[in-house]
């Protein structure tokens, strides 16, 4: 198991809900440019999960061979790693190996000079979203993923344009509330990793909060890039979001 432990000086940087449709897209060009800006100071990058709009199989790779090229020199430069979120749940680990990005799990604590860090994407957070609850259940159960590996790339396609659209549909009619993340949640989540950040997308808003408690939790939460390029930074002097 990978220790995510940095020293008081170095710098991580975490984004989320980046949603790349395939090369031709703007957001992957200002994405390649951001890992080129940013990648030879960091320490580490973590992506939080919805990098793609979707993920249906490796052969969505096709869509991407300049950035994840841009991604294999990066990796040279400083580790990055990757959290899966609901849009790319089965981008594989080989194929992330491959380039060099190690896969880790959801959620994730990083420990940064003296602090700990809760990252998770953050749609396990909207507790009061049930339906969407339970899709995610049953999506993401290991019985499902196997049989996901085993279906040709077409019906996948085809399964995942149907989910997509019905979730648009779904999501006009969902309360604000439903669609964010519930403070109760999130707490209970930061108390049992022991944690006072925590930091998380999936909600598509800016964001720093406290969490009222016994021991408050700070919240970062990140934006999606459809909205505005945006990202986490842990360095020297503390946590902070930052937006162009």
């Amino acid at each position: 198991m990978t220790l995510h432990s940095y020293l008081l000086s170095d710098t991580v940087y975490v984004i989320s809900d980046i949603h790349l449709v395939s090369d031709r897209d703007k957001t992957t060009k200002k994405l390649v440019d951001w890992l080129q800006q940013y990648g030879s100071s960091a320490s580490a990058i973590y992506i939080i999960g919805d990098l793609f709009d979707y993920w249906v199989g490796d052969r969505c790779i096709q869509r991407f061979p300049v950035f994840f090229e841009a991604l294999s020199q990066l990796t040279r430069q400083c580790p990055v790693y990757f959290m899966p979120g609901n849009r790319d749940f089965l981008v594989s680990r080989s194929l992330l190996n491959r380039y060099g990005i190690d896969k880790i799990t959801d959620p994730t604590t990083i420990h940064h000079g003296g602090q700990n860090y809760l990252l998770t994407h953050g749609d396990l957070l909207c507790s009061a979203d049930k339906a969407y609850q339970w899709l995610r259940f049953f999506l993401q159960n290991r019985v499902t993923l196997a049989l996901a590996y085993w279906l040709p790339y077409a019906v996948k396609h085809t399964i995942a344009t149907n989910l997509r659209s019905r979730s648009r549909r779904i999501t006009r009619s969902k309360s604000s509330s439903m669609m964010s993340a519930c403070d109760t949640t999130t707490l209970l989540l930061a108390q049992k990793h022991r944690v006072s950040n925590l930091i998380h997308g999936h909600v598509h808003c800016l964001e720093q909060k406290n969490v009222d408690a016994t021991a408050p939790t700070s919240v970062f939460v990140l934006d999606s890039w459809e909205h505005q390029i945006n990202h986490c930074v842990i360095g020297p002097h503390g946590v902070q979001l930052a937006s162009e």
